[in-house]
């Protein structure tokens, strides 16, 4: 089976988001399955040549148990060996997860 990480970030033009994105493009060409967390909808799959974007619940911005639930599903799904989150994705990745 192939390794997993899932990164739950905010998909805009920041330094911190170019570093996550970056780390996602580095894990797919070491062949792990990079998943991408994320409350912009816009966003689609195959944008910047990550392959797997989930979307937070409801507005798009993750908060309180929706959140929290949706990530424990996201996890339990995806079962990855690695979780990285910034920001308000923090908590309910960490929890959830």
């Amino acid at each position: 089976m192939r390794r997993r990480i899932l990164i739950a970030c905010s998909w805009n033009r920041s330094a911190v988001s170019w570093q996550f994105r970056e780390l996602a493009r580095e894990m797919e060409r070491r062949d792990w399955g990079a998943h991408f967390l994320d409350g912009r909808r816009q966003v689609e799959p195959g944008t910047d040549g990550i392959d797997h974007i989930h979307h937070w619940p409801g507005t798009g911005r993750p908060r309180g148990v929706p959140a929290i639930a949706f990530a424990r599903s996201l996890a339990r799904e995806l079962r990855p060996e690695l979780t990285v989150s910034n920001f308000v994705g923090v908590t309910p990745l960490g929890i959830g997860a």
